[in-house]
């Protein structure tokens, strides 16, 4: 039996498969994780920059065009946030600040006129860096889960410091 070596490209479409794969769990940590969308956005443009890098380097990478633009942004953006979220979640602080919010819109829809099933979202919250989170009624931990008008957030400060949000419980 004959092993085949993988060409530069299959590899290429390797790291691409397994970052599209991350981008669900990234997904998750960002919703635990009050981060910026301005410092992901970054990560993705770091991908730009590498294949302008790479582009100068090598003369083959223009052959490609378009498609290895796309394969580095979602590569390097990919897998930079990961190991941005997974430092900041992995080494973060054991003590635990509880803050009460005030919850500002309460909503059934996600995007546009799709309605998702009633009841079950709670509403909109904004925190001091102005990121706003969602919060699901199945969440709430607490006596009054019925409470809409404000939460109690318990975070934790993250090793890069960017808080995560270990859990919501409903004002009493």
């Amino acid at each position: 039996m004959k092993l085949c070596a993988l060409k530069p490209t299959s590899c290429i479409e390797v790291l691409f498969v397994i970052a599209v794969l991350l981008n669900i769990v990234n997904y998750h940590m960002i919703q635990l994780t009050l981060i910026p969308l301005e410092v992901i956005a970054s990560f993705f443009l770091i991908g730009v920059f590498i294949i302008f890098i790479l582009g100068l380097v090598s003369n083959p990478i223009w052959h490609y065009g378009f498609e290895m633009l796309m394969y580095c942004v979602v590569i390097f953006g990919t897998y930079l946030t990961f190991l941005c979220l997974m430092i900041n979640v992995i080494f973060c602080a054991s003590k635990v600040h509880a803050k009460s919010y005030k919850v500002e819109r309460i909503t059934d829809r996600l995007v546009g006129r799709y309605i998702y099933s009633h009841g079950h979202h709670i509403g909109l919250v904004t925190f001091e860096n102005g990121r706003s989170k969602r919060v699901y009624q199945e969440k709430l931990k607490g006596k009054n889960k019925h409470s809409k008008d404000s939460i109690v957030v318990f975070t934790s400060d993250g090793f890069l410091k960017y808080p995560i949000i270990r859990r919501f419980e409903s004002k009493n």
